[in-house]
């Protein structure tokens, strides 16, 4: 979700297919470079905070909004579930 908001990334941008084989997003706290699901360029992009009940929204600017959003590939990548979530505790 953005900050104002916007639903950037929920199981309605996935293949059913890809949710089923890989899950949604991939949650770790190791960097992707040893993580082939991110690939060899990964878009990084620092979460701002959470929100939700349970702190379980990830809030992210609206201006990286714009760049997951903004790219044909990236849509493509989110459709494959190709998202890890670095969790930096």
């Amino acid at each position: 979700m953005d900050n104002a908001g916007n639903i950037i990334y929920s199981v309605d941008y996935a293949h059913s297919n890809a949710v089923i084989e890989e899950g949604l997003a991939l949650y770790t706290t190791k960097s992707t470079i040893s993580i082939a699901r991110a690939g060899n360029a990964p878009l990084r992009i620092r979460a701002l905070g959470t929100r939700g009940d349970n702190k379980t929204d990830i809030i992210i600017s609206s201006a990286d909004a714009l760049r997951i959003h903004g790219s044909r590939n990236n849509i493509d990548l989110l459709k494959e579930c190709r998202v890890v979530i670095i969790a930096d505790f």
